[in-house]
Formats: C-alpha cells, sequence, structure tokens
C-alpha cells in the first residue's frame, strides 16, 4: 500500500521534468521603450538666401517644444523637382516629471545650393513659397564689371543690387515677413522716419546662440539667435553688428509701442544674423551678452 503513492509521486516527478524550457525573453529595441517620440510643432517657415558662391539656402523652422524634456530627435530633408520636404520629429524621455510648459524653439536646416526657379518648402505641413534668382550663378558674380572676385578687399563676389530706374520703382514693405524676396525685385521703398518718442526700446532677450558654418566660397557664418520677445506688441527694431579682431558684437534692438495696450505674454523669437565671410580662426560671437564660441576650419 506504501509502494502505490511512491509511484504517483515519481510519475508526477516525471512528468515535471518533460516541461518545455523557458523561452528567453525578447530583446529590447535601443530606445524603443526609453523615449516617446513625436513631430516638432512648426508655427512659421523663413527662407533665408546667403551671400555665397553658389548661392545657398537655409529654412528656420520657428515653433515650440511640448514641454521642459522635449528635445529634437531628427531631421530630414527630401526634394523632389521643386517640391522640398522637411520632416524635424521630437522625443521626450518615458516616464520623465517634466515642466508643464511649452518651449520656443527654432531649427535651421541647410538646403544647399539650388538651380534657378520657383520652389516650395514644407516643414512638417507648414509650407513657404520661395523663388531662387537668376542670372550667372544665381547672382553671384565671379568676374566682370559689377563684382569682385571672392576674397578681394573691395567685396565678397557678390554683385550690388541695381540702382533704381528713371521712374523711381521701389518695392513696398510686406505684411508677411516670410514673404519669398528676390534680386529681380526692385529697391525697398523709403519708409517714414521713426518718432522715438512713440516707441519704447530694449535689447532682446536671447538665450542660446547656435553658428552656421556654411559650404560655401567664401565661407560664410550665421548667427542664430534664440530667444523671446516681450510682450505681443513688441517688434524687431534692428541688428546691428560690429567686428574687432576675431571678436563679434551683435546688437538686437527691440520696440514697442510706449501707449499700446499689449497681451501679456512672451513671444518665441529667432533672428538669423548673416556675420559674412572669416578667414580660418577661433572666434567667439556675443549677441546682447550672450556668447559663442566657433572655429573656421
Amino acid at each position: 500500500m506504501l509502494i502505490i503513492p511512491a509511484l504517483l509521486v515519481a510519475v508526477a516527478t516525471a512528468c515535471g521534468s518533460d516541461s518545455p524550457e523557458e523561452s528567453p525573453e525578447p530583446e529590447e529595441t535601443p530606445g524603443n521603450g526609453d523615449y516617446q517620440y513625436g513631430s516638432f510643432d512648426v508655427d512659421s517657415v523663413e527662407v533665408l538666401f546667403l551671400e555665397s558662391f553658389p548661392v545657398q539656402i537655409n529654412v528656420s523652422a520657428h515653433g515650440t517644444l511640448a514641454d521642459g524634456c522635449t528635445e529634437i530627435h531628427e531631421s530630414n530633408v527630401e526634394q523632389e523637382g521643386n517640391d522640398v520636404d522637411v520632416s524635424v520629429s521630437t522625443r521626450r524621455p518615458s516616464g520623465e516629471a517634466c515642466t508643464d510648459a511649452i518651449v520656443p524653439h527654432s531649427e535651421t536646416l541647410g538646403l544647399g545650393a539650388l538651380a534657378p526657379g520657383d520652389y516650395v518648402v514644407t516643414v512638417n505641413d507648414v509650407s513657404q513659397e520661395f523663388t531662387v534668382p537668376g542670372g550667372e550663378g544665381g547672382g553671384v558674380s565671379g568676374e566682370g564689371d559689377g563684382g569682385s572676385a571672392p576674397g578681394d578687399p573691395g567685396g565678397n563676389g557678390i554683385e550690388e543690387p541695381p540702382p533704381p530706374d528713371d521712374e523711381g520703382e521701389c518695392t513696398p514693405p510686406s505684411d508677411d515677413p516670410d514673404a519669398p524676396v528676390s534680386s529681380d525685385d526692385p529697391p525697398p521703398c523709403p519708409t517714414a522716419p521713426i518718432d522715438e518718442e512713440d516707441y519704447i526700446f530694449a535689447e532682446m532677450t536671447v538665450e542660446t546662440i547656435d553658428i552656421l558654418v556654411l559650404e560655401s566660397f567664401p565661407v560664410q557664418i550665421v548667427a542664430s539667435a534664440t530667444g523671446y520677445l516681450g510682450d505681443g506688441c513688441t517688434e524687431l527694431h534692428e541688428v546691428d553688428t560690429q567686428i574687432s579682431g576675431n571678436d563679434i558684437t551683435v546688437t538686437i534692438t527691440t520696440r514697442r509701442p510706449a501707449d499700446a495696450i499689449c497681451t501679456l505674454q512672451l513671444v518665441g523669437h529667432t533672428e538669423n544674423v548673416n556675420l559674412g565671410a572669416f578667414d580660418p580662426g577661433d572666434y567667439t560671437v556675443t549677441v546682447n551678452d550672450v556668447s559663442q564660441d566657433f572655429t573656421v576650419p
């Protein structure tokens, strides 16, 4: 009678030993469980024509990041004919406790040299038309009566804009700051002088500076200053650039109507300042007391 339970225990043990081996846990793809991905929320797109040979095109997308933890992940540029599509993605750590406030951000990308013609660039579903002017080298003169060769003390190889014709044609100011500009347009119309008593002037609040070293001849440098304007009425007044040796000082001034009632909300803003061509070396650019070192190779 005691043998039967012993046999049952042995049979149960044998059955348990025939269970399949534990399958290995699936390998996690690096980063998939660590981040949440999304698209950069773009408000406006600005197209920049750089004074270089060949003419280089940059696109600056202005928008916001969702919170204090969100950052730019990657950007991709695809061109099909005269349509340029740019996608900018973001990422944030999963499960991270972040400041619940949108963060103004601008992302500047180089489109390279484009042939003369009309183009449309789209950054995350926000589009902007622009025109690359025609002519030899897209308006850049390497020889001839009107221009100086690159590197000459008298110029950087860029043609001077044509003088106004006999009828005094000029281009009136546009209400759209992102409107495309063509070298074939007449010069801007003169504006009425500003009565300083009607405005309050101040320096733009700058938080970061990005240095863009452009692949052009001669090498062009662009300082992209990101910060904010004080309220809904504040606008850009002027940009002044001073160069002393290897130190570059940029002052960005804003203005607002003295008696205006404005929305009390900070407005994110990025100002791209073309510093021009530089010889190889180490430099420091300061924009409204915020400094950034860079090297021209």
